[in-house]
């Protein structure tokens, strides 16, 4: 009977094994081997809902991908019907394949492609390589791109999610290199209300605060293409772009929080600065 289990089920197999160091469960899971007790009935006696699904998704774990704290997960994540719908499509669940699928962040950022794909790698099967460049590439993505409202597309292959954590990890040297580049001298002197973000680390607190894209422009704001300001109003806190046109200065974009449209007084208090003789009186190099 155990061998028959640990042949056609390892994940029950390796469960009851470890229930077998337990002294006192020691008589009652001998009792369920001599017995020749079923899989379902196993499953119930371990704390795991006896169903056909639940089982079939066990039975689809490789021996060596097999440990308590994966099976753990697998075990919460099955209450979620996002993740068991996950799990009940992927034909094996290795290491990083169960990584993927039970982890919201992974899931969301993942397709059922990519999960297949990663469940054939028996080079990871033990470890799970391709779900740590998963976890980079979400964790990448939210530290460049901190606009809560765009999340990481979801990744579709294998070639894909290497050339997406190539990318990321380049954008990331980019950023760290641009943060030792001073700023240029803002174009049009700021005011109580209206400041200037002089520094790439202002910038990227603005953009996290706001939950905005500008940290990704800091290229534009040392090679002079547009300057950005925080504008701080009673009506709440907004960011401002302007860039020259023609000898001019334009507003190029002023938004809220999450891009939200600026109240028409905001707007009117940019406006009304941009025009006025700071306006005119800007710094010499740009």
């Amino acid at each position: 009977m155990a061998l028959d289990l640990a042949q056609s089920n390892p994940a029950i197999a390796f469960m009851l094994a470890n229930r077998l160091e337990v002294r006192d469960q020691l008589s009652s899971t001998r009792v369920l081997l001599r017995k020749g007790a079923s899989q379902r009935t196993i499953q119930s006696r371990l704390g795991w809902e006896p169903s056909r699904s639940a089982r079939r998704i066990l039975r689809k774990i490789p021996p060596q991908s097999v440990s308590l704290a994966r099976l753990s997960s697998l075990k919460r994540a099955l209450a979620d019907p996002r993740h068991r719908k996950a799990l009940s499509h992927a034909p094996r669940l290795n290491a990083s394949a169960l990584r993927i699928a039970t982890n919201p962040r992974l899931l969301a950022s993942s397709t059922p492609a990519l999960i297949e794909q990663v469940g054939c790698l028996r080079s990871e099967d033990m470890h799970p390589g391709s779900a740590r460049r998963l976890l980079d590439c979400v964790a990448l993505h939210r530290a460049l791109r901190p606009d809560a409202n765009v999340p990481l597309p979801p990744i579709r292959s294998l070639e894909q999610l290497t050339a997406v954590h190539r990318r990321l990890e380049e954008d990331a040297a980019r950023q760290q290199e641009l943060s030792w580049l001073p700023f240029p001298k803002p174009p049009i002197k700021g005011t109580r209300q209206i400041r200037p973000l002089t520094t790439m680390r202002a910038l990227i607190g603005e953009s996290r605060r706001q939950k905005n894209c500008v940290a990704n422009r800091a290229i534009d704001v040392v090679t002079r293409r547009v300057y950005f300001y925080s504008v701080h109003t009673p009506c709440g806190r907004a960011t401002l772009a302007i860039f020259r046109s023609e000898g001019s200065w334009i507003v190029e974009d002023i938004r809220e929080k999450s891009n939200r449209p600026v109240p028409g007084r905001t707007a009117a208090l940019v406006d009304q600065w941009i025009q006025s003789p700071l306006g005119s009186q800007s710094e010499f190099d740009w």
